[in-house]
């Protein structure tokens, strides 16, 4: 697994990464009365859904404190429609991250996965 955030690199925290390349619709696109879809694809954009391995407290700060940095940064990720692995570059922006709690003790918590989803400008 490769992933990095603002130059940081976030491998070692990441258990899964979903990628999807969705179309970006012209703005006459929908269904005419006949119930035919219609439009062009004007673009397509990378959404990336990672979900992270186990963290304690200091690990999840650490990886939240990246992904709350700013509204926009930097992702570079392995393209997966390249033949040769190349590395995509893009700017994004993050939904909130959610936790999964494992466990709850005041100074000793420890958290399943958190999962966040980044979806390029």
């Amino acid at each position: 697994m490769f992933f990095k955030i603002n130059g940081v690199d976030m491998s070692r925290y990441i258990a899964s990464e979903t990628i999807t390349h969705n179309p970006v619709w012209s703005t006459n696109a929908g269904r005419t009365l006949s119930g035919n879809f219609v439009g062009d694809i004007v673009t397509r954009k990378w959404k990336l859904v990672l979900t992270t391995k186990p963290m304690n407290q200091k690990e999840s700060a650490a990886f939240t404190k990246v992904i709350e940095s700013s509204t926009f940064f930097n992702v570079q990720f392995i393209n997966p429609n390249s033949e040769d692995g190349r590395l995509e570059s893009i700017t994004v922006y993050s939904d909130e991250p959610s936790w999964e709690i494992y466990s709850y003790v005041i100074d000793n918590a420890r958290y399943k996965s958190i999962s966040v989803s980044f979806v390029e400008q």
